[in-house]
Order: C-alpha cells, then sequence, then structure tokens
C-alpha cells in the first residue's frame, strides 16, 4: 500500500476498480452495485464470514460441480441479501449426523454452515435442523422425510453419495425421488448436494458415485460440491493435511482429513465439507449483487421437472412408520423388540431388532399406490431392513447378510399385504 492509506481500503477500491470495469458504460447501475458490494464485503470482513478452513481457493474452485445458477439457491440469497429470517436443514447418513468430529452434531459441515450465515446475515429469526440419520441412504429419507424435515425450510443440504453407492441405478432413483419429494415441500425450498466418498486404496477417479448425482444436479439446477473433485490429486499424491491415519489414537490430527475408518471426515474433513458449503454461497451471494433481479425478474421455484428417469415419480402413497406407529403394523413376533439405535436423542432412530438367528417378524401394511407409472417393481422393495453394521452402513438383508424377507398373502382389494422378516 505505497498511499498510505489502510489495506482494507487498498482491496476495496481494487475491488471497486474491478467492478467498474466489468460493469461497463452503465453509470447508474454501476454506482448502485458498487456501493452493495463493497459495503457486503466490509460486513463480511468484520464478521469474519469469509469461508476460513484448509482447502485453497483453487479447491475451493474446482469443488463446485453444479452452480445451480438461475434455480432456488437464488431465492435462498435474496432473502439473506433483503435480512429475512431463513430455515435450513441437512439430511444425510452419519457424516451429516457428525460422525467423525469430536464435538458431534455441532462440530459437522452443517452447524459450520449455519454459524457463517448467523455471522454473515445475522438474523433472530434464522433455524437449524439437523435431520440426518445416521446408516440410512436416500431411500429411507425419501419415505421418511416429514420426521425429519419440518415444513418452512429455505433451503436442505443432502448428502447421501458415500451410504448410498452405485448399484445399476436404484439408489440414484431414490435420490431423485427424494430431491422431487423436498422441491415439492410447501416453502419450495433450494437443495444443495454434497458428495463425499470412502477413501479406498484401490478407489479410482471414474468408480466413485459423483457423475450420476451431478447429472441429477444439473438436471434440477441445484448446486452440489464434490469431495472428490476438490481433493482427490492431493489424497492420490499423499499430501500433508491429506494423508489417512493408521489408528484412531492420530485420527483428529491435521495431517488427515478423515478417520480411521476411511468412510467419515474427522473434524478437519468437516471444515473442508462446511467450507465448499459456504463457498458455494457466497459466490451466489456475490452473483445476486452483481445481477440484481428486477421486481418482474424475482425468481420463481415452480414444479420440478419430469423425472430424468423415466418413470420416477414420488409415490403419494410412500409410508414411513416409526416410533409408536411401527407397533401397529405388526400381527406376529417371536423375538423382535423396539429398540432406539439414535446416537442423539433429538435424532431418533427407532425401528424392530432382533439378533437371534430363527427370529421372525411378520408385518401388514397398506400398500396401494397412485395412478402413475412406480418406480418400483413392488412396493415393499422399498422396504427399509438392514443388518447392524456401523462400518458398512444400512445393507439390505435379504441380499447381504442371509436373512429371508418373504412378501405373503397378497390382498389386492384391501391393498394390504403381509411381510415375514426371519433372520
Amino acid at each position: 500500500n505505497s498511499n498510505g492509506g489502510s489495506g482494507s481500503e487498498a482491496a476495496s477500491e481494487a475491488a471497486k476498480m474491478t467492478l467498474e470495469m466489468s460493469i461497463g458504460d452503465n453509470s447508474v447501475m454501476e454506482g448502485v452495485i458498487v456501493d452493495r458490494m463493497l459495503e457486503v464485503f466490509k460486513d463480511w470482513k468484520r464478521r469474519r464470514g469469509k469461508p476460513e478452513g484448509p482447502l485453497s481457493r483453487a479447491q475451493l474452485s474446482r469443488s463446485i460441480t453444479s452452480s445451480g445458477a438461475g434455480g432456488r439457491l437464488d431465492g435462498f440469497i435474496n432473502k439473506l441479501i433483503k435480512g429475512q429470517g431463513v430455515s435450513i436443514a441437512v439430511v444425510g447418513g452419519s457424516i451429516s449426523a457428525g460422525e467423525g468430529t469430536v464435538k458431534g452434531g455441532i462440530g459437522g459441515y452443517g452447524h459450520q454452515v449455519w454459524t457463517w450465515i448467523n455471522k454473515s446475515f445475522p438474523h433472530p429469526e434464522h433455524r437449524y435442523v439437523n435431520g440426518a440419520v445416521a446408516a440410512t441412504k436416500s431411500s429411507y429419507m425419501e419415505a421418511c422425510l416429514k420426521w425429519h424435515v419440518p415444513d418452512g425450510i429455505d433451503l436442505v443440504i443432502v448428502e447421501y453419495a458415500l451410504n448410498d453407492g452405485l448399484v445399476d441405478n436404484f439408489e440414484a432413483k431414490g435420490m431423485e425421488r427424494l430431491i422431487r419429494k423436498i422441491m415439492m415441500q410447501p416453502q419450495n425450498p433450494a437443495v444443495l448436494m454434497i458428495n463425499f466418498f470412502e477413501h479406498k486404496e484401490d478407489a479410482s477417479f471414474q468408480d466413485l458415485p459423483d457423475e450420476e448425482y451431478t447429472q441429477l444436479a444439473l438436471y434440477y439446477m441445484l448446486p452440489a460440491v464434490s469431495f472428490r473433485s476438490a481433493t482427490y490429486a492431493e489424497v492420490a499424491q499423499k499430501m500433508e493435511g491429506f494423508l489417512i491415519p493408521g489408528s484412531r489414537e492420530e485420527e483428529q490430527e491435521d495431517r488427515y482429513f478423515v478417520v480411521e475408518n476411511r468412510r467419515h471426515p474427522n473434524q478437519r474433513g468437516h471444515k473442508m465439507l462446511g467450507q465448499m458449503v459456504i463457498n458455494v454461497l457466497q459466490q451466489a451471494a456475490i452473483e445476486a449483487l452483481l445481477f440484481p433481479p428486477s421486481s418482474l425478474q424475482e425468481p420463481s421455484p415452480g414444479p420440478p421437472p419430469p423425472p430424468l428417469f423415466k418413470g420416477n415419480w414420488v409415490s403419494a402413497t410412500l409410508g414411513c412408520y416409526q416410533g409408536s406407529y411401527i407397533e401397529q403394523l405388526v400381527v406376529e413376533n417371536e423375538g423382535w423388540k423396539v429398540t432406539d439405535e439414535g446416537k442423539d436423542p433429538s435424532r431418533p432412530k427407532v425401528g424392530w431388532t432382533s439378533r437371534n438367528i430363527g427370529d421372525r417378524l411378520r408385518l401388514k401394511m397398506r400398500t396401494l399406490v397412485d395412478d402413475q407409472e412406480d418406480s418400483f417393481n413392488d412396493p415393499l422393495d422399498g422396504l427399509l431392513v438392514k443388518r447392524d453394521d456401523p462400518e458398512e452402513g444400512s445393507q439390505p438383508m435379504n441380499d447381504q447378510s442371509g436373512a429371508e424377507v418373504a412378501h405373503l398373502d397378497h390382498n389386492t382389494g384391501e391393498g394390504e399385504r403381509t411381510v415375514d422378516v426371519t433372520i
């Protein structure tokens, strides 16, 4: 700073010159936009609102696989800029629940995003909901969304790439239905997708599940960030800060970004994920100020387009039974009991469990579907039955662990079906 002014004044002047060059001859818009931009830049700096964290600017740029420009995120950002209160929710598996951090949910990436919003756009009516449930897939949240995400949410952050994996597009279809179900909520919320992956020794760039979910993000004009795109080169080259720990004792050191099981980011890794999301929101806010919408150009959410996967409509009759409601389905029980596997009292995970071979549970439920072409060959294919394996997550028992799931007593007249689950 050769003129003797402060560094912040020099930075502001440089930003003003850059904006004037980019705006051109429109002097009226130039003055308005430059003043607003400089005001926001100063405000963010004063509140420490920038996305601080371990990732470089280049890595943050690489992390954005879909900007969501022109989609619902614009409406969310406009509410923040206008000084209105917003509500955000997080859904996903154990990563979104805060697994791998030293503080649980309050140390996770979602809480970091929430903290940044409060610092950058303070409002007493901001609200944050963590609806994540460990060891579940997007197909679970599709059915049980109302249990975990209340009405009135403006932005839902979705993280299921690791738990879903890739199985003949079945999981991608479940993710699409979840996205559509969120977008159909009364508040017309924005959706932001996070893609994380299991860091196996032999994992190649093309074998990771980003591609299918990035296609969904682009199709529905949703912002999406990818841990693969941001950090794959650094991880492959075993750079400091992107190493994998060899024991639980060292997994929180700054040299590493995941815990020993390779499936969950550690505290540093959660900072990276939070930094990616904050970067998307910050970039969208800057663009909204550069190109402010007129009253005739306000983003209009509208209904989602037809499904990307043919016939992949959200079922109007897909049910989710939890808590005391699940007991209403049981007609016979040999050895099963209701258990809450949730690690956080605010996020219960209640279901029937058994650990003994031969135990049987017989359920009866209504399975009528709507008139649209249904995504499942059989409605009961959506029944979530899993083995208890925190390392592997939810695995269909009839496919993975020797249990038998039998569909009995078809009754098309009443729309009820009987299901036997036997270990």
